[in-house]
């Protein structure tokens, strides 16, 4: 059908575009300087493999801070991730509340000097970069759980407002 035909045509004008700006380097804000560019990113990559049992570690570290935040706001927030890649989400049932949690929880990070990206939809999440040590991640962990459970304290939701219910 010409529907279909659209599509592939549609979808072969999209890969084969944004790949070739992709490989010629109009993305890349600097000029490419070669085939050295190639090999020295891919060095880069090489690396990786070593820092997959530091990643595990701070995600391990992350699992059980924010499970005791968890814990510690009676399910009024939900935390999930893994390795270095974390969130949280407010739990309330009415999506101006949780609105209104993430504009909170603004004011509260700025009082404890962290700064996590804030989700539109109600919550934050943490991405750090690879080589933060584990002090820095517990510290960071710990300066967002207690802005977090200030602005719990502050809104005090009802258990039967909260749409995952208790932890």
């Amino acid at each position: 059908s010409f529907f279909h035909l659209f599509l592939f045509v549609f979808y072969l004008f999209f890969c084969f575009f944004f790949f070739f700006q992709a490989e010629d380097g109009i993305r890349d804000a600097q000029e490419s300087r070669g085939l050295g560019d190639v090999y020295k990113r891919q060095e880069v990559l090489r690396m990786i493999p070593e820092w997959y049992s530091h990643a595990a570690e701070l995600g391990h570290v992350l699992s059980r801070l924010f499970g005791e935040l968890e814990e510690q706001t009676g399910g009024a927030i939900r935390c999930q991730g893994q390795g270095l890649m974390w969130g949280g989400l407010f739990c309330h049932s009415d999506g101006a509340e949780r609105r209104r949690a993430t504009q909170l929880l603004k004011e509260e990070c700025e009082v404890q000097r962290v700064l996590p990206y804030f989700v539109p939809v109600g919550g934050f999440m943490v991405t750090p970069v690879m080589d933060v040590s584990t002090e820095q991640m517990v510290e960071a962990a710990a300066r967002i759980s207690t802005a977090v459970k200030n602005v719990v304290q502050q809104l005090a939701w009802k258990p039967e407002d909260m749409w995952l219910g208790q932890a």
